[in-house]
């Protein structure tokens, strides 16, 4: 294999993982604005936003296991990058476990990121 291949078949993987976490954009924004608005708490979102997250990592494992799936599924544009935006949300719990950081750090990063999504739901 090619690094050119392996290049494209990486973005490939992304552009699919994106599109896959937009379907499910409503349910994330809505826990990320429920949280900054302090709707919820934190120990709710966690459970809500993780559950969330695994089920769209699930999803995308069932694709990669089936190439005839992949290759219809419809890939979105404006998703690019939304995977990685959500995942480092996801990410954040285990930097508030190991309490590398603040309930409120947190709050504000899933602020910031809502803010940068915005434009694009």
């Amino acid at each position: 294999m090619t690094s050119k291949y392996n290049s494209e078949l990486s973005t490939d993987d992304s552009k699919l993982q994106d599109s896959i976490f937009w379907k499910r954009k409503e349910q994330f924004t809505v826990l990320m604005e429920n949280l900054v608005t302090d709707s919820i708490d934190m120990e709710e979102f966690q459970i809500g936003f993780s559950l969330l997250w695994w089920e769209s990592m699930d999803e995308d494992a069932t694709f990669t296991r089936d190439p005839k799936r992949v290759k219809n599924f419809p890939l979105n544009p404006k998703a690019y990058g939304f995977c990685s935006l959500v995942t480092a949300i996801f990410r954040q719990f285990e930097v508030l476990e190991y309490e590398e950081c603040t309930e409120r750090e947190v709050k504000d990063y899933v602020r910031n990121i809502l803010q940068e999504i915005q434009p694009y739901i």
